[in-house]
């Protein structure tokens, strides 16, 4: 048998680190696999694939090296048909992959970018000393903030960019975009974003439970829900180092008492179990004022249609800020349609993560008992209208079906007569459905709002009551079947 043939690297698409990873491996056999599966992975993908590979490969167990080569080819054909949306996430990348892969990289770009604004502030200064000062900085600040937008930077007073910003505006957001601690913030949160979104893309964050055997439970297969662990080390780490300066400062009141910072901060909204117990203590003050004025109290989940979840087959590359940014826009349209019906509510809203790190919003709001059909009418109409085939579709597949009915027609004036016609009508398979509601109708009996039970409770209730208006020789009172929780 002839020996297999050492593929050149410089002829495949492969970045230099993963270049320098595949060489370091001696068998043949292996570099060769390593090399063409890397090659079909975008190329920010293919050092941090190489980097696991190498993990397993060099592990000191027997079966280390089929075990990395059956992880490379799973892992693959897993992302296979996400390469359209990973060649999408990789191609509009803020910043270039050297640059976002690195903290310190990124904090130092900060200042590269701060003093190409200083650039621009003077380029245009110089082009245009003809004109007003006005004039010259409203041009040098769409200047700034067109190059900072490409960056993807927030640009101070942009959504509310006019003719009519004062000049005031315009000076305050040029001086932070010339400052490289402006900068380096801004870049912060975007490295974060995006590494994040490739974390989702690459499957790394959301629920996958399988049943192990041995054990007799179930056990995650190395992925976290809610967020990577990329994300959780990197916060743990700020949050350590945050501490760490806490403790070795103090502050010292104006009579000269001295306490730790640390103890202060612990003693504020920063504490995250005060954050908590304020968030309820509001809710129950929101819920006696409720009581008051005689609201009554409904609990919505809201969320985003199936493209913004990365464990959906539809998901479109969406990250957790444009799912945010659709719950938002959508509340505030709802919102204005209940403004224009003058229908009053009031309450509260948390944000939570879904296992694949998309958002869903949870709202506890309260309003007028004659009100509540049409506030939830609205709530559902705006917030279904998207995708709203993804709904009925659960309840099985579409069909048609030929239904005989009674049909009133006119017969200029001789009146209307009934007519029976058959026709052909659109329905549900219904199968999801008719599961869901047998699971709702055993959670019904388990909290007691069964019509049987309720029927049981007032014949007690009913026997009860005429015990006791025996007793005290008066009529008995009666009491109906309702629904009555346990």
């Amino acid at each position: 048998m002839a020996n297999p043939k050492l593929i050149d690297l410089e002829t495949l698409r492969v970045s230099g680190i993963a270049k320098g990873l595949i060489s370091s491996i001696s068998d043949i056999d292996d570099r060769n696999f390593l090399a063409r599966g890397l090659q079909n992975v975008p190329v920010p993908l293919q050092s941090r694939m190489a980097r696991k590979y190498m993990d397993r490969y060099n592990q000191k167990k027997a079966g280390s090296q089929y075990r990395a080569n059956t992880w490379l080819r799973r892992t693959i054909a897993r992302l296979k048909p996400r390469f359209g949306v990973l060649f999408s996430i990789t191609q509009n990348m803020p910043l270039p992959w050297h640059i976002l892969s690195s903290i310190e990289k990124t904090k130092k770009h900060a200042g590269t970018l701060a003093l190409e604004c200083v650039q621009i502030t003077l380029d245009v200064s110089e082009e245009n000393q003809h004109l007003p000062y006005e004039k010259i900085i409203s041009l040098t600040y769409d200047a700034i903030a067109t190059h900072a937008k490409a960056v993807g930077a927030n640009v101070p007073f942009y959504a509310m960019c006019d003719d009519n910003l004062p000049t005031e505006c315009y000076e305050i957001a040029l001086l932070k975009m010339q400052c490289d601690k402006w900068w380096a913030r801004q870049l912060k949160t975007l490295r974060k974003q995006f590494l994040e979104l490739l974390e989702i893309a690459t499957g790394q964050v959301g629920k996958d439970l399988y049943h192990d055997k041995k054990s007799k439970k179930p056990k995650r297969r190395g992925i976290s829900p809610y967020s990577s662990k990329q994300a959780q080390r990197e916060f743990s780490f700020a949050q350590a180092s945050g501490r760490q300066f806490l403790e070795m400062m103090e502050l010292q009141s104006s009579d000269g008492d001295v306490i730790d910072l640390i103890e202060a901060v612990k003693s504020g909204m920063a504490n995250p179990a005060n954050r908590r117990n304020e968030l309820m203590l509001r809710i129950r003050e929101t819920e006696e004022l409720a009581d008051e004025m005689g609201y009554v109290a409904m609990f919505y989940t809201i969320t985003c249609p199936a493209r913004f979840h990365a464990n959906a087959n539809t998901w479109d590359g969406s990250t957790p800020k444009d799912a945010q940014n659709y719950l938002t826009t959508t509340w505030a349209r709802a919102r204005s349609k209940l403004n224009r019906r003058d229908l009053k509510y009031f309450g509260v809203r948390v944000v939570e993560p879904h296992a694949d790190g998309c958002p869903h919003w949870h709202m506890m709001l309260f309003m007028p008992k004659n009100k509540l059909q049409e506030i939830n009418a609205i709530l559902r109409w705006y917030f279904i209208q998207e995708d709203k085939t993804e709904l009925y579709n659960r309840y099985g597949p579409e069909l048609t079906r030929a239904k005989v009915f009674n049909k009133f027609v006119d017969i200029n004036t001789h009146g209307t007569h009934i007519k029976t016609v058959e026709a052909c009508v659109k329905y549900r398979a219904g199968t999801e459905k008719s599961h869901l509601f047998k699971l709702y109708k055993q959670k019904r009996t388990k909290w007691g709002f069964a019509k049987k039970k309720a029927n049981e409770v007032a014949i007690q209730r009913n026997k009860e009551e005429a015990e006791k208006a025996k007793a005290e020789k008066r009529e008995p009172k009666k009491f109906k079947a309702k629904n009555h929780k346990a």
